[in-house]
């Protein structure tokens, strides 16, 4: 039985691409505008290991908006823990199939003096920073 199980999941895994990796390129974010997200952060997700990126939701004054941060490990190196309720400042690029994070500060209100926490995720072309190689800035 645990033979069965295990290769059901093996078959089930291989059939799911993780985000981003599709065929081997990071998509083109430096052909979409870019713009500025400001509000109030009322859903975070961040799921190590679940094949989608860190996600945040923000509700601004036209409505929600989902921002895609990036990777989780460069999240965790950088000591970066968004949270519910935290007001947010954001500059993105407005892709066809999302928001894609450049920069996001979070703004501490519940503390005096108010403190403010910022971390890039992609250069102005929208190559990650978190990746090796080619994709570091100089």
């Amino acid at each position: 039985m645990e033979r069965r199980e295990f290769a059901i999941g093996m078959m089930m895994l291989a059939g799911v691409p993780a985000f981003g990796q599709g065929k081997g390129r990071m998509p083109d974010l430096s052909k979409y505008p870019k713009s500025e997200v400001k509000g109030t952060i009322t859903k975070v997700r961040l799921a190590m290991g679940q094949g989608m990126p860190p996600l945040l939701t923000v509700k601004t004054a036209v409505g929600e908006e989902s921002i895609v941060l990036g990777s989780m490990r460069y999240l965790m190196e950088n000591d970066f823990n968004p949270k519910a309720g935290e007001l947010v400042e954001a500059r993105v690029f407005r892709a066809e199939d999302g928001l894609y994070a450049i920069e996001v500060t979070l703004l501490t209100q519940n503390t005096l003096p108010k403190q403010k926490r910022t971390l890039r995720l992609r250069d102005e072309e929208g190559r990650p920073l978190w990746r090796g190689g080619f994709w570091r800035p100089d």
